[in-house]
């Protein structure tokens, strides 16, 4: 979905389901509804955001804001009452006028999806997650719960996840007990047949409570299209794992294989 900076944010279907969030009296429905709307949140819907600039940008010919060189942004967070902090975020203007401080202001906004924030949370660990329309609904979303559904959105539109470690993030890798020769076998055969794919190692993950095999790729080209096509011939294999995917030339993928031997590896000759 394109989003036109010129015209008043809206998600009608957001603010659809966060009604009958608020209507419905099933345990049932209502866990129906929480699924679409984080859905919706992870994969459709863009968000209002308070900004603050070191320097105020300046508009162009066509209207549009120039940042000159060095500026810098900073987004204000809100603090719970156990000290965490938490993004404010609001689905249109009627939400974000319900921040009373912000009324007798000029407030500076950026429109930003979902991926936007996941940068800033999950990638970056800053503050503790965001919250979606903390003056009326409040819904929380914390950096694992954020981290899950990008997991998940990955999944769904390219069948692996492109795993990228998040600041301050405790990660545990080991060899896997349940030992998936027929999903290695069906991999390295795939490999062999592709001169871009160098050599695989395959760990067994542990980040957040949540269990992955863990691939490292050393190999030349596109990396998108090489994931990808590796996901495909993975994925029948999987048996309800994830399957987590990093390049070998990244710091995570040095370490990861730091005295591991891999499970797959062309032939090099004596001067490569």
């Amino acid at each position: 979905m394109k989003i036109d900076v010129n015209k008043p944010l809206e998600n009608p279907k957001l603010k659809q389901l966060f009604a009958q969030r608020r209507q419905t009296e099933s345990a049932v429905q209502a866990k129906r509804i929480m699924e679409s709307l984080l859905e919706e949140i992870a994969t459709n819907a863009y968000f209002l955001s308070l900004v603050q600039f070191s320097q105020q940008p300046e508009k162009n010919e066509n209207g549009q804001a120039v940042f000159a060189t060095g500026t810098t942004l900073s987004f204000p967070m809100l603090t719970t009452q156990d000290g965490r902090q938490f993004y404010p975020v609001f689905i249109d203007w009627e939400e974000f006028g319900k921040w009373e401080a912000m009324k007798y202001r000029k407030p500076q906004t950026m429109i930003m999806s979902f991926d936007d924030y996941v940068a800033m949370v999950v990638e970056k660990g800053r503050g503790s997650g965001i919250v979606i329309n903390p003056f009326s609904d409040n819904l929380l979303l914390d950096r694992e719960m954020m981290a899950h559904l990008k997991q998940q959105k990955q999944l769904a539109d390219q069948g692996h996840v492109d795993y990228r470690v998040p600041e301050k993030t405790s990660v545990k890798l080991g060899e896997p007990a349940n030992y998936p020769q027929d999903m290695v076998q069906a991999i390295c055969a795939y490999a062999k047949s592709k001169k871009t794919i160098q050599a695989l190692w395959l760990r067994l993950m542990e980040k957040a409570g949540e269990w992955s095999y863990l691939l490292v790729v050393d190999f030349s080209g596109d990396r998108q299209s090489i994931f990808d096509e590796i996901a495909k011939v993975a994925r029948p294999y999987l048996n309800k794992m994830y399957l987590d995917m990093v390049p070998l030339e990244s710091e995570f993928g040095h370490k990861a294989t730091d005295g591991i031997k891999p499970i797959y590896s062309k032939k090099r000759g004596l001067f490569r």
